[in-house]
């Protein structure tokens, strides 16, 4: 394996990151995973791991353009069972889709009435 020094912290790297004053490592730079930056409460997380099972399947399924309207993802999104799969894994693959399509569904639903009780208390302070 090949090696980098960082020049700011002259620690061993694997990749550096080049920025405005040169190369730092993702320590200098205060970077993190974004599996470090995710909650179990947000619903586009479970919709992005929808999306990983889907695009077992169909490369091209988008779970973010199916529910830009905040519609939701409902099982009949999953893709087609190709020709070739066998109907076990596809079914295996499409229980985990809904699991993770229902919970994104009850989490979206869940900030939307928590959205809505904000905008009716800001309602309530304004029409005082």
């Amino acid at each position: 394996r090949y090696w980098f020094n960082c020049p700011h912290c002259c620690s061993r790297k694997r990749v550096l990151y080049i920025t405005g004053d040169g190369f730092r490592c993702r320590d200098c730079l205060n970077l993190v995973y974004r599996s470090q930056q995710i909650t179990k409460n947000e619903f586009w997380e479970w919709y992005f791991k929808a999306q990983k099972v889907a695009n077992r399947i169909d490369p091209g399924f988008d779970a973010i353009e199916l529910s830009a309207g905040f519609n939701g993802l409902w099982p009949s999104d999953f893709p087609q069972k190709p020709k070739y799969m066998k109907y076990a894994k596809y079914d295996k693959w499409r229980q985990e889709f809904i699991k993770y399509a229902s919970i994104g569904n009850s989490k979206l639903e869940q900030s939307t009435q928590q959205l809505l009780k904000r905008i009716e208390g800001i309602e309530r302070l304004l029409n005082k």
